[in-house]
């Protein structure tokens, strides 16, 4: 079913749109998408029950979408805020490399966008753990200094019910971060799905020197990040790669979880072993900065490791940091992590206490800062 409305006047006035049952290429459908972001007017375009069918030649067009500079991230044109495109995808299919496609080009749309996935499948790729390699490996996905932003339009992008994998939730989350203006982003009552190697990709991820903690470039306050999980379970590994992403994000980024269950994994008690016989929570020489990163978890669950694990990454942001943890559930003991927290000279810890939920002692309130 098709359904298309113009405003009065020239036929190219489209205001709204709505394909249900449709089957549709690769092609056809980023062509489409190109033509309502690119219509200067107010849009509302909806797809219930759609499927976007692979091309052949749908992995050398995300190729080329990595390379050509009209999608790369550029300084955002004059904006109207006369208009606004709303796109809702609902119960629609497409492949992995179709999602990324169609955030990259929302994203960068640079006017206001509302945009929504609901209940929809990620198919997977068969090279995508190659593509997620290449992505690391690419400059242009690296944490460059923002360029000038503007703060007249922002992106909201709500994804909902939607199970992906690890890697496309990392890609998804690297290209919001690195929107360079305002974004307001929502995963709700999604599932990260494993990957086999993402450990291996973590290993890498920790030993890649574009992915240290680096001095930050000079960075814009004119616009922000705000990131929101509501009720979804994710891997230690998933966790600390968004954190570490939000931490460097090198401008203002809000993230919260709420409700939301980190996962141990098989190898995380190594890796606590191997953090253990470090030199305790150490902090590193800070940079003057004019923003700051906001890190709240609510609800949500996670070991003693993984707390200790992210307490670390915090510290060596060298930028100012609020973390709160509200009502979150720390199984194991703590006490040492809060001993060594308390002996950092930049790392203030406003409130550490242990709180009772149903007679049982294993949920935290805690908030710590770090000032630079």
């Amino acid at each position: 079913m098709v359904n298309i409305v113009f405003q009065d006047g020239p036929l190219s006035n489209l205001t709204y749109v709505s394909l249900k049952n449709i089957v549709m290429s690769a092609g056809v459908f980023t062509r489409f998408l190109s033509m309502v972001i690119q219509t200067p007017h107010y849009v509302i375009c909806t797809l219930d029950s759609c499927k976007i069918e692979s091309e052949e030649d749908v992995r050398q067009m995300a190729v080329e979408m990595e390379n050509q500079s009209g999608l790369q991230m550029v300084a955002p044109l004059p904006a109207s805020p006369d208009y606004r495109t709303h796109i809702t995808l609902k119960s629609t299919t497409l492949s992995a490399g179709m999602f990324r496609r169609f955030v990259s080009m929302v994203i960068q749309v640079r006017y206001s966008v509302n945009c929504m996935l609901k209940n929809c499948i990620i198919e997977s790729e068969e090279d995508m753990t190659q593509m997620a390699v290449e992505m690391e490996n690419q400059p242009g996905l690296q944490m460059v200094g923002p360029l000038p932003a503007s703060p007249d339009y922002k992106t909201d992008i709500a994804v909902i019910t939607m199970p992906m994998s690890a890697g496309m939730f990392r890609r998804f989350a690297s290209m919001v971060i690195q929107a360079r203006h305002y974004v307001k982003c929502r995963v709700d009552n999604c599932t990260i799905e494993s990957e086999d190697d993402v450990r291996q990709m973590e290993v890498e991820m920790e030993n890649q020197s574009g992915l240290q903690m680096v001095g930050p470039l000079p960075a814009s306050p004119d616009y922000k990040i705000d990131i929101a999980l509501t009720r979804m379970t994710m891997s230690a590994g998933v966790f600390r790669r968004l954190a570490s992403m939000v931490i460097q994000a090198r401008h203002s980024v809000n993230c919260t979880l709420d409700y939301c269950k980190i996962e141990s994994e098989m190898d995380v008690r190594q890796m606590a072993v191997e953090m253990e016989n470090q030199p305790g929570l150490q902090m590193v020489a800070p940079l003057p900065t004019d923003y700051s990163t906001n890190i709240t978890l609510k609800l949500t669950t996670l070991s003693a490791e993984m707390f200790r694990r992210f307490v670390n990454m915090v510290i060596k942001a060298r930028h100012s940091v609020i973390c709160t943890l509200d009502y979150c559930t720390i199984k194991e003991d703590i006490r040492q992590v809060k001993a060594e927290m308390e002996n950092q000279p930049l790392l203030k810890v406003r409130e550490f206490n242990e709180k009772t939920a149903g007679g049982f002692r294993e949920i935290w309130v805690i908030c710590f800062t770090v000032n630079i």
